[in-house]
């Protein structure tokens, strides 16, 4: 892999970390709410997938950032 994909694929994952990131801010911010549609569970699940996943991908692009130099 060249130089600009490499790139790429950093920028990438560090983006996808922190929409994710920011998904599960939102979702967390529903939850607290009173009186919310979907259902309090379902909101739950939401906010553990993305706090999982935007996690897994941020770390994934700063160990990209780090180790492939």
């Amino acid at each position: 892999m060249g130089w600009a994909e490499m790139t790429l694929m950093k920028v990438v994952f560090i983006t996808l970390g922190l929409i994710l990131l920011f998904i599960m801010a939102h979702q967390l911010t529903m939850y607290v709410r009173p009186g919310i549609f979907p259902p309090k569970r379902v909101v739950k699940e939401r906010i553990v997938v993305a706090g999982g996943a935007g996690v897994c991908f941020l770390c994934i692009g700063i160990l990209f950032a780090i180790l492939a130099k």
